[in-house]
């Protein structure tokens, strides 16, 4: 099926009023998943072709430049690290289904695969990749140096599965934020000067005795410590609130928190049209269980 025809972002924002800064999100019906694309050679594989050619269209639509170098770390393990772009050294070129002369006059943008982590840094003129079913994307940003990182923010990236239930850790840092501000500090980047923003995750993520079993207890608590808004109890369950979770270690850190600071996406529950907006693994696993694999996308854009 060719789709490449339709391609446009289902929804488009720009999260800091002064920075030139682009999020393009792309959801349902077209799957966004890149867990295709992680070595040099798979973008020119046949089956690949509507995925890469899409992923083209949607990094070059209206931009005067079309050579960005879309950074896409493999985030499949929440090991909530943050990784140096340069790290990133598995290059998956589009461009497939353009001719010689095509290839000669323009440039095209180049996918940089090749390490497991949740985010890493974004330079100008480049762009950050993150296929996603209900985890949020978080921006840290300094207006002063235009510094940007982009973090994957999953459950399991905030909090540490194996220090909770054994009191070692297993990474570094506990959580994705701890990873970001760390990196910030390293930049000299004083924490009061940032702006954030939060985009396209779940309202409330559901966790259940049955699923948890004696972490679940660790992780009310958990939640419980990070603020009475971070988290609900109702008739309906217990789910935890991951965008308040992230402003709670923000504060921590001492970032002033804003009003207008994500793009009030749900992707559990958003409907248009009486379809839903978007894929939620979540929804999946209820629902749909084939789907538990569609991914939507998220794309940051720092020119």
């Amino acid at each position: 099926m060719n789709t490449t025809t339709e391609i446009k972002p289902t929804k488009i924002i720009r999260p800091f009023t002064e920075a030139p800064m682009e999020i393009r999100l792309l959801g349902r019906p077209l799957d966004w998943s890149i867990a295709k694309l992680q070595n040099p050679g798979d973008g020119d594989r046949p089956e690949n072709q509507d995925l890469v050619k899409r992923l083209d269209l949607i990094t070059t639509l209206e931009n005067p430049r079309k050579d960005y170098t879309l950074l896409a770390p493999r985030p499949a393990t929440f090991n909530a690290v943050i990784c140096d772009r340069f790290q990133l050294n598995k290059t998956v070129a589009f461009g497939l289904g353009f001719d010689k002369k095509q290839w000669e006059e323009y440039l095209r943008p180049l996918l940089m695969r090749g390490v497991d982590a949740d985010g890493c840094d974004v330079p100008k003129g480049s762009a950050f990749w993150l296929s996603s079913a209900d985890c949020p994307l978080i921006l840290l940003y300094d207006p002063d140096t235009c510094f940007l990182i982009c973090g994957h923010g999953g459950f399991e990236c905030l909090q540490d599965k194996q220090t909770q239930l054994t009191g070692k850790r297993s990474r570094p840092f506990p959580s994705i934020v701890d990873s970001m501000m760390e990196v910030i500090r390293k930049h000299d980047v004083p924490a009061r000067r940032l702006q954030y923003f939060l985009t396209c995750g779940i309202a409330e993520f559901p966790i259940s005795r049955e699923q948890y079993n004696k972490r679940y207890e660790i992780i009310v608590r958990w939640a419980q410590a990070m603020g009475q808004d971070c988290y609900t109890i109702n008739e309906r369950g217990t789910f935890i609130r991951l965008g308040n979770i992230i402003r709670s270690q923000l504060r921590h850190h001492g970032v002033i928190l804003r009003p207008e600071d994500s793009d009030g996406v749900d992707t559990f529950s958003d409907k248009e049209k009486g379809e839903h907006t978007w894929w939620s693994y979540e929804r999946a696993v209820l629902e749909s269980p084939d789907e538990t694999l569609k991914r939507n996308g998220v794309m940051v854009i720092h020119g």
